[in-house]
């Protein structure tokens, strides 16, 4: 037979365990929410100019990563971004 106390006590362990799972649920969220932020992509963005500041449209813009070697070749557009 159980007492008063034991009811008490087992509510209090039933609390327990839902704040437990729901703390657990929010740390698996929030960790799934920050890892779709990896991602293996990125971009470079910059302008060309010649010494009076001046755009310069058209320039061949090269990238080479020195890890692998890899080059990507681009012009600038007319504005002279990249």
């Amino acid at each position: 037979m159980r007492t008063n106390a034991d009811a008490l006590l087992f509510q209090d362990v039933g609390r327990r365990a839902v704040a437990g799972l729901l703390l657990g649920i929010g740390i698996l969220v929030l960790g799934c929410s920050a890892a779709w932020g990896q991602t293996t992509f990125g971009s470079i963005m910059g302008s060309v100019s010649d010494p009076a500041g001046a755009a310069v449209p058209d320039a061949q813009v090269t990238l080479i990563n020195l890890g692998t070697n890899e080059k990507r070749v681009m012009s600038t557009s007319s504005a002279g971004l990249y």
